[in-house]
């Protein structure tokens, strides 16, 4: 998971627009606040972080899925994003929406 999570640090590092994407989304996140509407969500829900997020913490993943009837929460042994390279995640995740 090293690897690939330096993989992915060089990718962006490398690559100017990679940089201003990621400026412009964290700018996006600051600004844009949905909390409220989280009720009107109507489908099936899985709200997935990672334990050790610092981003995105687990009392906030937590504090979202509570917004969202009858969402499910969940946490895979990772910080933010580094989830994404681990295949068993994936298979949680493909595996709650196949149940639904």
């Amino acid at each position: 998971m090293e690897e690939q999570y330096q993989a992915s640090r060089r990718s962006i590092q490398d690559n100017p627009s990679h940089v201003k994407g990621y400026a412009n989304q964290v700018n996006a996140a600051l600004k844009h606040d949905t909390f409220d509407r989280l009720p009107q969500i109507t489908c099936p829900t899985l709200v997935y972080g990672g334990l050790y997020d610092g981003s995105c913490p687990p009392e906030e993943i937590r504090r979202i899925a509570g917004q969202i009837p009858g969402a499910r929460c969940e946490f895979a042994e990772s910080g933010h994003g580094s989830w994404f390279f681990d295949p068993s995640v994936w298979e949680k995740i493909i595996s709650f929406y196949k149940e639904k």
